[in-house]
């Protein structure tokens, strides 16, 4: 008889430059979490803990939340290499 174990999911870690630039973009458009989080089709409790480095978005989250601005990968990767350069 073979028995199996279920193999923890290693937690990814959390891009913390990702969440700051994420939540500086929001509050400069003037977008409260839960009218970005409508947008994105997200929960806003999602978005909250994203914000706040307590959870890593999935690239499909990222896409929607970029999405809801009009922005694209290339410009949110510019803004969070822009933002270790200071």
């Amino acid at each position: 008889m073979s028995w199996s174990r279920a193999v923890p999911k290693a937690k990814q870690p959390v891009d913390l430059a990702l969440a700051a630039v994420l939540k500086r973009e929001r509050e400069t458009r003037g977008e409260s979490q839960e009218t970005l989080a409508y947008k994105a089709e997200l929960a806003s409790a999602s978005l909250g803990a994203i914000e706040l480095g307590r959870s890593s978005p999935a690239w499909p989250t990222v896409r929607a939340i970029i999405a809801a601005w009009g922005m694209t990968l290339g410009e949110l990767a510019a803004e969070i290499e822009r933002d270790k350069d200071l």
